[in-house]
């Protein structure tokens, strides 16, 4: 039997469908959008970054700075696209909506890896003795 082409159970199938889409869910009620519309809940720091150089821009100032604590530091022609659509809602709005995209993104990605692993699947045993 070649490694390469063992074959995807239905149960394997099955385990793997369960198991992504629970790690979806979790993703989705975690990081959704509720929680970035509660006052106290922390903004991820990807969007945090891209707010900061958004009103150091507007402010004339250095978008990016040495001392920041940030590991985060994405080009700055992206900023354009993030001012035009997420620096005009206020700050938690636009985080809810930043995360509900990402984890959208995620769940498409990812019934698209699980339906190639569904398409790679052989057909059923057809032979008859």
């Amino acid at each position: 039997m070649n490694d390469q082409n063992v074959p995807i159970t239905k149960g394997a199938l099955r385990f793997l469908w369960i198991f992504f889409w629970g790690i979806f869910l979790y993703l989705a009620v975690r990081f959704g959008p509720i929680w970035y519309l509660n006052a106290t809940s922390k903004i991820p720091g990807d969007f945090d970054v891209y707010w900061t150089a958004c009103e150091r821009f507007l402010g004339g100032e250095a978008i990016y700075r040495s001392q920041d604590g940030s590991p985060f530091k994405y080009s700055p022609t992206f900023l354009g696209f993030f001012y035009s659509s997420f620096f005009k809602l206020p700050q938690r709005i636009a985080a809810a909506v930043w995360m509900s995209l990402s984890v959208s993104i995620f769940g498409f990605a990812l019934f698209k890896f699980i339906k190639k692993l569904n398409s790679a699947r052989p057909p059923p045993n057809t032979h008859s003795s």
